[in-house]
C-alpha cells in the first residue's frame, strides 16, 4: 500500500493506494509494515513502534454532505459514475508546475484521496420508501444512528445521502475540491451551468498536528489499529463471510462525530483533574488503571470475554482524527472523529453504548465516558455512513448495485 523509495533515496511518506480493491482514505496511505532499508539503524525501534503498518494520515480534511437531486435509478447510476470519474481524476492529477519549485521541490504526489460514503437515504427515505428499488442491496447495518447519553445533538438532523471525504496535504486542494463540489462546477468546471444533481447540506473541515495532540495537548492515536499482524484487513474490511450484500466486500462501515472541546474548562483543573478525566497522566503519559476516557471507550482486559464471547481488542476500529477551529463566537474548538470499522454492530454501536454510554460499565455507578459527564467534551453531529469496495478500471463507486 506505499511506494517505498530506494535506499540512496531521501525518505517519502507513503502514496494512497489508488488501484486496490479498496477505497482509498479509509485504511491508506499506510507506512510499510517491514522497515524500509533507508531507516537508520539506531532508528529501526523507533519505526517498527511508531510507524510500521500504521496509516499517515494526511494533513488536511474536509468532509461534505450531500442529498442526491435525481429520482430515477439510472439517474442515480450516472451521477455515481460520473462523481467517481471526478474522484478517479482529483486523485490521479500531479502536482502543477509553480514559480515556488525554486524554493520548495515539488512533491511527486498531492496525497489526494476522495472517499465516497453512502447514507442510510439512498436505500430508505425518511418515510420509509424505497427510492431507486435499492433497499434488497442495503448494507446490513447501515442505518440512523441512534442518540445516546453522551450526544448534544438529535441525528435525524444530520442524516444526509452520501459523504464525500477530501483528504490532502494541502488546505488549497481540499477548498477548490469544496468549492466545485458546492458550486456544482466537479462535473465540468469550464461551464457556467453548475450541476444540480447534488444538493449540498454542509461541510466540516480539520487538520492534523504533526505530533497527533488535540486543543487538550493530549495526543490521539497511539494505541490505533496497526498492520503488522493485519490487524487493519482484519478489523476494517467487510469479507465475504460477513452475511452482507455480496457487493459490500471490500467496503467499510463510516462512524463519524465533530465533538467540541472546552480547553478552558481543562485547563482549569489540576494535572490530578485532568489525569482523572483522560485516564492517561498528563504529565508523563502513563496510563492510569481502572479510570478515565481511554479505559471506558477502550478497556483492555487481555484475554477477557464479554456476554456474546468477544474478546475487547475484536471490537476495535481503525481511527482518523482531525482537530478543528471554527468561526463561531465564542470560537469553537475540537476533533473530528472518523472511524472505519468491519461491522457496527460488533465494534462501533458496542463501543458506544455498551462502554462509552453505560452508566454501569466498566463498574457499578461508573458513569458516562468522563471526558463528557465533565463537560470538557461535546458531541456537535454525527452520522453512520457506508464506504463501498473501490472502483474497478472502467467501473464506478457503487456499481454493485445495479448489478
Amino acid at each position: 500500500m506505499s511506494n517505498s523509495p530506494k535506499c540512496e533515496e531521501r525518505p517519502k511518506r507513503p502514496y494512497p493506494d489508488l488501484n486496490g480493491s479498496r477505497q482509498p482514505g479509509i485504511a491508506d496511505p499506510q507506512w510499510p509494515v517491514e522497515t524500509p532499508c533507508y531507516v537508520p539503524e539506531e532508528k529501526r525501534a523507533g519505526y517498527v513502534k511508531d510507524f510500521a503498518g500504521r496509516v499517515d494520515t494526511q494533513d488536511w480534511i474536509t468532509a461534505i454532505f450531500f442529498d442526491v437531486n435525481v429520482c430515477t435509478r439510472d439517474d442515480l447510476k450516472t451521477l455515481l459514475e460520473d462523481l467517481s470519474k471526478y474522484a478517479r481524476k482529483e486523485m490521479a492529477e500531479k502536482p502543477p508546475e509553480s514559480e515556488m519549485d525554486l524554493w520548495i521541490p515539488r512533491p511527486d504526489s498531492r496525497r489526494v484521496t476522495v472517499t465516497i460514503g453512502f447514507g442510510t437515504g439512498l436505500f430508505l427515505s425518511a418515510h420509509g420508501d424505497d427510492r431507486f428499488g435499492l433497499r434488497h442491496k442495503k448494507p446490513k447495518w447501515l442505518r440512523e444512528m441512534p442518540k445516546t447519553e453522551v450526544d448534544d445533538f438529535e441525528p435525524s438532523e444530520f442524516i444526509s445521502d452520501l459523504v464525500v471525504i477530501i483528504a490532502s496535504d494541502a488546505d488549497q486542494v481540499n477548498d477548490s475540491l469544496l468549492m466545485e463540489l458546492h458550486d456544482g462546477r466537479w462535473h465540468d468546471p469550464k461551464t457556467k451551468k453548475p450541476d444540480k444533481r447534488l444538493t449540498y447540506k454542509r461541510s466540516v473541515s480539520g487538520y492534523q498536528r504533526l505530533d497527533y495532540r488535540d486543543h487538550l495537548r493530549v495526543a490521539d492515536g497511539a494505541a490505533n489499529l496497526t498492520n503488522v499482524n493485519g490487524d487493519i484487513d482484519k478489523l476494517v474490511f467487510i469479507r465475504p463471510e460477513d452475511m452482507e450484500p455480496a457487493w459490500c466486500v471490500d467496503g467499510s462501515y463510516l462512524l463519524w462525530k465533530e465533538i467540541q472541546l472546552d480547553r478552558p474548562l481543562f485547563e482549569s483543573m489540576t494535572p490530578e483533574e485532568q489525569s482523572g478525566i483522560i485516564g492517561r497522566n498528563v504529565e508523563n503519559g502513563d496510563i492510569i488503571p481502572g479510570k478515565g476516557h481511554i479505559l471506558k471507550v477502550q478497556p483492555r482486559r487481555g484475554d477477557h470475554q464479554d456476554i456474546l464471547g468477544v474478546r475487547d481488542e475484536e471490537r476495535r476500529f481503525l481511527r482518523r482524527g482531525y482537530i478543528f477551529i471554527g468561526n463561531d463566537t465564542p470560537v469553537v474548538a475540537g476533533r473530528l472523529f472518523f472511524s472505519y470499522m468491519r461491522s457496527l454492530e460488533k465494534q462501533g454501536d458496542w463501543a458506544v453504548q455498551m462502554w462509552q454510554s453505560a452508566p454501569n460499565f466498566p463498574t457499578t455507578d461508573y458513569g458516562v465516558d468522563p471526558l463528557f459527564k465533565s463537560k470538557v467534551a461535546k458531541a456537535l453531529s454525527g452520522g453512520y455512513y457506508f464506504c463501498p469496495p473501490n472502483a474497478a478500471q472502467g467501473s464506478f463507486v457503487g456499481a454493485g448495485l445495479f448489478d
